[in-house]
């Protein structure tokens, strides 16, 4: 590999010393460019670089001196190294010289050895100075470019002394405080958001005993004491805005930046609509994820000693890679410039695949529209920032909501580059999403609610008004009737009496089980002895009517059930076949296993029902009194409180039906053989 030529300009009015330079050229791999004046030397330096420059002492049209200030001050030239060329008998000027800025220097006559090492030392330099200039300038831009996202970023960010006093604001700080940055610089903190106990007297911020515990002056204090930021911790201010008193809540972040001033930087997020919205919702007994925004911020300041620029620049990228939001400026085209690493990592990109797309290159379809307009409103001066939430896409194509905020960079009344900062908002839309749900089925419950008082106050207010009736009749007129009468009247009473306590018990065992307060004890049961027993206890009313039983149950058949609430299940479905069957019908009982499960199905040749009746037989909220055969209503609450106890043996019940011939109910148990195999499993296990 050749190494390049180095450019040396050679400012000398001898032409022999010049050329006893030139015939190393070759063999040194140098280039001599040759001046006979220091005025030469300046038209020169002012048009072309070079590497080095090599001025004799012996030029007459301009001193030395003067010459090395021309070209380091009035030119802003601060490379390439300087060396001096002098006879002997100057050494008191050289040192001079060496003083302000000359890099080397060559005692005359020339020879090989001193002009070797001083072009080595040339090079050695230039590589060093090179690379350092390259640096600085890099690091120069770059700072400035976090300067402009700090200056035009749409989050509040203050700095403080240790004091409390404002330092610096950035634009959005001036529009949250509704002030102008020179008239809050050097103000206190708690006359800058208009503290009520600050306003009392002129700089009376920090005297008084509320302010110790000032959200402000505790986070600058802590943060000056253990240089440890602080994240979105709350306070709680007193305020007046618009002459009028208000709370505000502020979520405050805090970095120590400043190791020789002692300042801090305040990152302020108002959140008081949040908060009180936040309440709200925990009246509902419903909590929204917290958002997750930690830093939203970048260092203010530049350093202006060169010797700071690299620690400077390291304190700003580390603040501005640590922030647990995205934070990222493009250009007017939307093309990604510049952005954090939380943002690409988010995203699923490497930082130079990013920089190959665009805002609506990741942003979902459904936004894409609405993206573009408020970015073209930006650029056109419309609006000068805004938020919205939206959907971006990542890498793998998978979405995630988000919240963008947004403004522009303004130069000159134009819109140049585009900052953003995009917090991960996925949680809350979640959680919005569960409220939607919850006061969905909150409404719908209480619709049933409503339907279903209305139902009991129907079914009640029929028995209520023949007991009221007839026991008016009784009391008003009882010397009047004779006894068959009035046995007639209290046996009315009676049966209504009876009615009326039968709805109210189906109403408390449904209630019971509706709220889990029925205890659920399943056992070993025997279904045929359960069916027998029952039938036994009917028998007075079958005889009455005429009805055949048709029993297929020859042979005991056992149940993993509480049998308590099975009687319950089987008293009502077959009371309810008996009821609904006319004169000399046929009642058929089966019961069968089926897998792991026994189907038990009670079929009747009774009125039947139709199909509108059969849909809602099972719903609450559309129960109502059928007639039986011989005209008498009943709630229904039985076939309700059926479907609840089946439901808590995880089985099913069902009917098929026809008007006029007659219905079947069906229901399934689990079988007692499948329960002790299962729990043999469990225990094996």
């Amino acid at each position: 590999m050749t190494s390049k030529r180095i450019n040396i300009l050679a400012v000398n009015n001898n032409q022999e010393e010049v050329k006893y330079i030139q015939k190393y050229e070759d063999h040194e791999k140098i280039s001599v460019f040759h001046v006979g004046t220091g005025f030469e030397a300046i038209s020169v330096l002012n048009k072309y670089e070079f590497d080095a420059v090599l001025i004799d002492l012996n030029i007459t049209d301009i001193d030395t001196e003067e010459l090395l200030y021309t070209i380091r001050e009035t030119l802003q030239i601060n490379w390439p190294p300087i060396s001096i060329t002098a006879s002997p008998g100057h050494e008191a000027k050289i040192e001079k010289l060496l003083n302000i800025g000359v890099y080397g220097y060559i005692i005359k006559p020339f020879t090989i050895l001193n002009l070797k090492s001083t072009i080595n030392q040339i090079k050695q330099s230039n590589i060093l100075n090179k690379q350092t200039h390259i640096e600085k300038e890099n690091l120069k831009h770059e700072a400035k470019e976090l300067h402009k996202i700090f200056k035009h970023s749409p989050v509040a960010m203050l700095t403080a002394d240790a004091q409390a006093r404002i330092t610096n604001l950035n634009s959005q700080a001036e529009s949250f405080l509704n002030i102008e940055s020179k008239s809050v610089i050097g103000k206190l903190a708690g006359d800058t958001i208009k503290c009520i106990h600050a306003l009392k007297q002129p700089e009376s911020c920090g005297t008084y005993s509320h302010c110790k515990k000032c959200g402000l002056r505790t986070a600058i204090e802590e943060t000056l004491v253990s240089k440890q930021p602080i994240k979105k911790r709350l306070a709680e201010f007193e305020t007046i805005h618009n002459n009028y008193h208000r709370k505000l809540y502020l979520k405050i972040s805090t970095i120590f930046y400043d190791h020789n001033d002692s300042k801090v930087l305040l990152i302020l997020d108002d959140i008081t609509m949040d908060y009180r919205y936040r309440n709200k919702l925990e009246q509902l007994n419903t909590r929204l994820y917290q958002q997750s925004v930690k830093l939203r911020s970048l260092t203010t300041e530049l350093l202006k000693k060169n010797d700071a620029l690299e620690a400077s620049e390291a304190k700003i990228k580390a603040i501005f890679n640590l922030a647990n939001v995205g934070i990222s400026l493009t250009d007017k085209d939307g093309k990604y410039k510049f952005f954090n690493t939380w943002w690409a990592e988010k995203l699923g990109y490497t930082p130079k695949e990013l920089k190959q797309l665009t805002n609506l290159d990741i942003t979902a379809n459904a936004h894409k529209i609405k993206t573009q307009k408020y970015f073209v409103e930006l650029l056109q001066g419309i609006r000068k920032a805004y938020r919205m939430e939206k959907q971006y896409v990542k890498k793998d194509g998978s979405l995630f909501w988000a919240e963008l905020s947004v403004s522009g960079i303004q130069n000159k009344d134009k819109t140049e580059g585009i900052v953003g900062i995009v917090a991960d908002i996925t949680d809350k839309k979640r959680a919005q999403q569960e409220i939607e749900e919850k006061n969905t089925i909150l409404k719908e419950h209480i619709d049933t609610k409503d339907r279903f008082i209305s139902i009991l106050a129907h079914d009640l207010k029929n028995p209520f008004s023949t007991i009221l009736n007839f026991s008016d009749l009784l009391n008003t007129n009882f010397n009047i009737y004779n006894d068959s009468e009035k046995k007639n009247f209290i046996n009315l009473i009676y049966t209504s009496s009876h009615k009326a306590f039968q709805l109210l018990e189906s109403l408390l065992k449904w209630s019971r089980a509706q709220k889990n307060a029925t205890p659920f004890s399943p056992v070993k049961t025997n279904m045929l002895d359960l069916l027998n027993e029952i039938l036994n206890l009917e028998d007075e009313n079958i005889e009455q009517k005429n009805l055949h039983i048709k029993n297929y149950v020859l042979k005991p058949i056992y149940t993993y059930s509480d049998i308590d609430m099975i009687a319950v299940v089987m008293r009502n479905l077959i009371s309810n076949a008996i009821k609904f069957t006319p004169q000399n019908g046929l009642i058929s009982i089966d019961i069968q296993a089926d897998g792991e499960k026994i189907k038990v199905s009670i079929a009747d040749s009774g009125i039947g029902m139709s199909q509108k009746i059969k849909e809602n037989l099972f719903n609450v909220s559309e129960t109502r009194s059928h007639a039986d055969t011989n005209g008498k209503k009943g709630s229904g609450f039985g076939l309700l409180l059926a479907a609840e106890f089946i439901q808590k043996h995880e089985g099913e019940i069902w009917v098929d039906s026809k008007q006029g011939e007659g219905s079947t109910f069906y229901f399934t148990l689990p079988l007692y053989k499948a329960q002790e195999k299962e729990k043999k499993q469990k225990n094996h296990i």
